[in-house]
C-alpha cells in the first residue's frame, strides 16, 4: 500500500490534490482512499490531507502517521516538527519551492524532490493554486498511477477551458520535478 501525507495551506489546493489523485488511481484499476483534516476553514489555514492506493480493497480508515511520500506545498514546512514527524527514513519527500536545495530533516535518508509549483501554477493558471501541478509531479515519483489516467482525471474534473491549463499545469509539474542533490561534505 502506498500511503502518502500532503501538508499545505487553505487555498493551495491540497485536498484537491489528493481528491485528483484518487480518481487517477481508480481509473488505473487501484483502489483509493483520501480525505482532509483541517483545523479552521480559512483561506491560509494549515491543511493536511491523505491518501492510500493500493492494489486491493482498503480497509484502514485512519491519520497516516508513517507516509512513504511526504509531500509539501510549501518548503518552510519542512521546518515544522509535526509536518516530517513519521516519514519512513528510506521515503520520499516532494517539496514545493523555487530553491534548488534544502535542509534535509534529521534521520532521513531518502529521497528528496524539488518542483517550482507556484511558478508553474501562475504561468499556466493566472493563480497559486498547486494542486495540479503538486498532482503532475506526483505521479512522477511514483509507480502506480500514469500521467495519462491523471489527465483524464483532470479532465472529467474541470471544465474543457480550465482543464486544459490544468493539464498544461500538471505535465509541466511533472516534467520539471527533480531530485535534489546531496552535499558530499
Amino acid at each position: 500500500m502506498l500511503e502518502s501525507r500532503f501538508h499545505g495551506l487553505g487555498g493551495q489546493g491540497v485536498v484537491l490534490t489528493t481528491h485528483l489523485l484518487g480518481k487517477a488511481a481508480m481509473k488505473s484499476g487501484l483502489w483509493a482512499h483520501s480525505f482532509p483534516f483541517f483545523t479552521t476553514a480559512m483561506r491560509g489555514g494549515m491543511v493536511t490531507a491523505y491518501s492510500r492506493i493500493e492494489t486491493e480493497p482498503i480497509d484502514e480508515r485512519c491519520f497516516i502517521y508513517t507516509p512513504d511520500i511526504l509531500i509539501l506545498f510549501h518548503e518552510n514546512l519542512l521546518k515544522v516538527d509535526d509536518v516530517v514527524k513519521g516519514i519512513k527514513p528510506n521515503g520520499i519527500i516532494l517539496v514545493s519551492t523555487e530553491k534548488r536545495s534544502l535542509d534535509t530533516p534529521p534521520g532521513f535518508e531518502g529521497d528528496i524532490f524539488l518542483v517550482n509549483a507556484r511558478e508553474i501554477a501562475e504561468s499556466t493558471l493566472g493563480r497559486p493554486i498547486l494542486s495540479t501541478v503538486m498532482a503532475g509531479a506526483f505521479v512522477t515519483i511514483q509507480d502506480l498511477i500514469s500521467p495519462d489516467m491523471l489527465g483524464e482525471a483532470i479532465g472529467e474534473s474541470f471544465t474543457p477551458k480550465i482543464a486544459a491549463g490544468n493539464l498544461q499545469a500538471a505535465e509541466q509539474g511533472g516534467s520539471t520535478t527533480k531530485i535534489m542533490e546531496r552535499s558530499t561534505s
